[in-house]
């Protein structure tokens, strides 16, 4: 499986914030929110404050999304960040560590060549087009790509 860039070059040390406070009078709306932030590929640094490193593709997805936001009677604000110190920063990327998603991958796809010369090659073919799908759906949201990702 190929490798992602998508971290590749976009992370010069900033990093987006946005503070969110949700209606609690829309849970559909809520829902819907929550659900992007996790396709985005947030982390959440606590209750209502989710971050993301700074690029213009996150820029437009948290702009678009505050706006949203504000559109179901939220508030919602996008600061830019800078880690304090290494630490700091060394903590915000360990947020968006994906090595367990893709363990969790490699191990499927290594219980499935059980199934290998036994089962069907259409069904297995299948399942594999289903694991490729899942390892791209990682790869979009690993914005600093590891070893894991190489090895899966």
């Amino acid at each position: 499986m190929q490798p992602s860039t998508r971290g590749v070059g976009i992370h010069k040390g900033g990093w987006l914030a946005l503070v969110l406070r949700l209606p609690v009078d829309d849970p559909s709306g809520r829902m819907r929110v929550l659900r992007t932030l996790e396709t985005l590929g947030c982390a959440i640094l606590r209750d209502g404050v989710y971050l993301l490193p700074d690029a213009v593709e996150n820029r437009q997805s948290l702009g678009s999304l505050a706006e949203h936001v504000r559109r179901l009677n939220g508030t919602a604000h996008m600061l830019t960040l800078r880690a304090y110190d290494d630490a700091q920063a060394a903590e915000f990327r360990a947020l968006f560590d994906r090595s367990g998603r893709y363990d969790e991958l490699r191990k499927t796809v290594e219980s499935l060549s059980a199934a290998f010369g036994i089962s069907d090659p259409a069904s297995i073919a299948r399942v594999l087009a289903k694991q490729r799908k899942e390892f791209e759906a990682i790869c979009a949201l690993d914005f600093f790509p590891s070893e894991a990702q190489l090895l899966t």
